[in-house]
């Protein structure tokens, strides 16, 4: 599992090197993906260190999600069209927050497990704008297409991994092992999907 790990981090820094030098040319969206590229990067290093070191790295965990739904929320809250999505992703973006906030105050011990209550409001939350984004796409250029489709695939694959979470203590260990390559392998293919993004939307831009 180690090594997939590395593959998807891999990619997942070709990507970031590639947004970066699109970055250069075309900002807006592109810049705020480039952070989320950059956020998720350190995340997956600083929990491969802490699990290296034998350190307990769950707590990461809710920086991965809350960050994401906040960076991703905003990159769709941006590239939306219609008036309807965008104040959906505005008061998704205020609400969600404030309640996760209220949420913490009154349970900070959650800091030290799986929320999954966090996991599943900010991860459906995105699902919806990425939705919305794939259904506008039927009637405009076909942008962030192949990013929006990827994240799909791994948001639902991997959310239902973690809403599990609470399960692992009466899995055996070979189940636990199997179910964690498959989300490593859809993180990868996630990865793949901004890869070909990239390529097909962006390559022949940085030659002009």
């Amino acid at each position: 599992m180690d090594s997939l790990s590395h593959i998807g981090k891999g990619i997942l820094l070709i990507n970031i090197i590639l947004f970066s030098i699109q970055h250069l040319s075309k900002k807006g969206a592109n810049s705020l993906f480039l952070v989320y590229l950059i956020f998720i990067f350190i995340i997956e290093v600083v929990s491969n260190v802490f699990y290296i070191k034998k350190i307990n790295n769950l707590f990461l965990s809710h920086y991965y999600f809350i960050g994401q739904f906040l960076l991703l929320g905003i990159f769709f809250y941006q590239i939306l069209i219609e008036k309807y999505q965008k104040k959906i992703a505005f008061l998704s973006l205020v609400t969600i927050s404030l309640v996760l906030i209220v949420q913490y105050s009154l349970d900070p011990k959650i800091y030290y497990t799986f929320n999954l209550f966090e996991i599943f409001i900010t991860s459906y939350s995105i699902i919806i704008l990425a939705l919305f984004h794939l259904y506008n796409l039927l009637a405009n250029k076909k942008e962030y297409y192949y990013i929006t489709l990827g994240l799909l695939l791994y948001l639902i694959s991997s959310t239902a991994i973690f809403l599990s979470g609470n399960l692992y203590t009466i899995m055996n260990k070979q189940m636990h092992k199997e179910i964690w390559i498959f989300n490593v392998l859809m993180f990868i293919l996630y990865q793949i999907f901004i890869l070909i993004e990239w390529l097909v939307n962006y390559r022949k831009t940085i030659n002009k």
